[in-house]
C-alpha cells in the first residue's frame, strides 16, 4: 500500500481526508456522528498512514488518539491554519471536509522535501516507500512541530493592526456560526421528519380503525409526541432565527471594521478605563463627559452593538470634547 498523510477535523460532524505522496486527495469522507473506529477503517483501506494532522496549532485529543491507533506521526502546526490557507488547500463539499484535507495538504507541502528523499530512498534501496516513509516519520516521540511552513504561511500575525486582528477574530466566529447552522439545521430537518412520521402513523391509526382503537392509549400517546416534536421544532426555529441574526450582525460588523469603524467596549454603569467607550447608563454618560472624555450612551451611539462590544461607526471630533471639557469647568 502506499504512504498517505491523514487530516481530521473531530466534532459531531467529523471529517477525514488522506493525501499520497504525490499529493493526490485519496479519502475524503464526512459525517454526523463518525465514530474514531470508523475513520480509521477509512483510513487504513485509503493507505499506509505515516503522518496524522488537523487544522489546529493544538492537537484536539481525537486526532491524537487517532494517530495513536494507526501508529502514526502526529504533527501539529505552528499555529490554527487561516481562512484564507485553508480555502487555498481544502477541497470537499462542505467545511468539515475542507479543513481535513487543508490540513493533510498542508502538512504535505511542509514535508514535501522529505517526501522527495523518501521517494529516491525506496528506488535506491529498491525498497517499498510505504516502510521507508513509515522508518523516516517513525512515531518514536509521536509528535512533529511545525517548524517552518512554504512560503505562503503567514508569519506576520504579531504585527498586524489590532483592528484586523479582532476583525479577523470576527470572521472566523461568523465562520463557527456557520457550521452551528448547518448542525441544527440538520437536527431541525431530522426532527420534522420524525413529526410527519408520527403524524402519518396517527392519521392511518385515526382513520382505517374502529372506535375502539381511536380510544386506544397508543393514539394518546401519538398524540403527546406529535406535540412535544412540535415544541422542539419551534425552540430549534428559535435558535436558529437567532443564530441567523447573530450571524447578519458579525458579518456588519467585519464590514464597518474594514471600512474604519472601531471596536469599543460597551459597559453598564462602570467605566471601563479606556475611551471611546459605550455605556447603557445616561448617568455615566453625563459624568464622564463632563470630564471631557469620550463617551456614548447606546441610543446615541452610530454602529452595532456585539454582546460587550460595540463597532462604532462614527466618532466625535476632538475639538467638540475639549469645547464642552472647558464650558463644564
Amino acid at each position: 500500500m502506499e504512504p498517505v498523510i491523514v487530516g481530521v477535523d473531530p466534532g459531531s460532524t467529523s471529517a477525514v481526508a488522506a493525501v499520497d505522496f504525490q499529493g493526490d486527495i485519496k479519502l475524503l469522507e464526512s459525517g454526523k456522528n463518525f465514530p474514531p473506529r470508523d475513520i480509521i477503517s477509512e483510513i487504513v483501506e485509503a493507505g499506509k498512514p505515516v503522518m496524522v494532522t488537523s487544522d489546529k496549532g493544538e492537537t484536539p485529543s481525537k486526532v491524537r488518539k487517532i494517530a495513536a491507533s494507526v501508529g502514526a506521526r502526529e504533527f501539529v502546526p505552528e499555529k490554527d491554519l487561516s481562512k484564507d490557507r485553508k480555502k487555498e488547500l481544502g477541497q470537499g463539499s462542505n467545511s468539515h471536509e475542507r479543513d481535513a484535507s487543508a490540513a493533510a495538504m498542508h502538512a504535505f507541502k511542509t514535508h514535501r522535501s522529505g517526501i522527495e528523499e523518501i521517494n529516491a530512498l525506496s528506488q535506491d534501496m529498491d525498497s517499498d516507500r510505504a516502510n521507508v516513509a513509515k522508518k523516516y516519520f517513525k512515531p518514536s516521540e509521536n509528535v512533529m512541530q511545525d517548524g517552518q511552513e512554504e512560503e505562503n504561511s503567514e508569519s506576520e500575525e504579531g504585527g498586524k493592526n489590532p483592528f484586523k486582528r479582532k476583525a479577523e477574530r470576527l470572521e472566523e466566529k461568523v465562520d463557527r456560526l456557520q457550521d452551528e447552522l448547518e448542525e441544527k439545521e440538520e437536527s431541525l430537518e431530522f426532527k420534522e421528519q420524525q413529526r410527519r412520521d408520527l403524524q402519518s402513523k396517527y392519521d392511518k391509526l385515526k382513520s382505517g380503525k374502529t372506535e375502539d382503537i381511536l380510544k386506544n392509549t397508543k393514539v394518546e400517546k401519538l398524540e403527546n409526541k406529535i406535540e412535544n416534536k412540535d415544541n422542539k421544532i419551534d425552540k430549534l426555529q428559535e435558535r436558529l432565527n437567532k443564530a441567523l441574526l447573530r450571524e447578519k450582525q458579525y458579518k456588519k460588523a467585519v464590514e464597518e471594521i474594514q471600512e474604519g469603524g472601531k471596536i469599543v467596549p460597551l459597559v453598564e454603569e462602570t467605566s471601563p478605563g479606556e475611551e471611546p467607550f459605550v455605556t447603557h447608563s445616561k448617568e455615566l454618560r453625563d459624568r464622564m463627559r463632563s470630564k471631557g472624555k469620550e463617551v456614548y450612551h447606546v441610543n446615541e451611539a452610530e454602529g452595532i452593538e456585539l454582546g460587550e462590544r460595540f463597532v462604532l461607526t462614527e466618532f466625535e471630533d476632538g475639538e467638540d470634547i475639549i469645547k464642552r471639557y472647558r464650558s463644564s469647568r
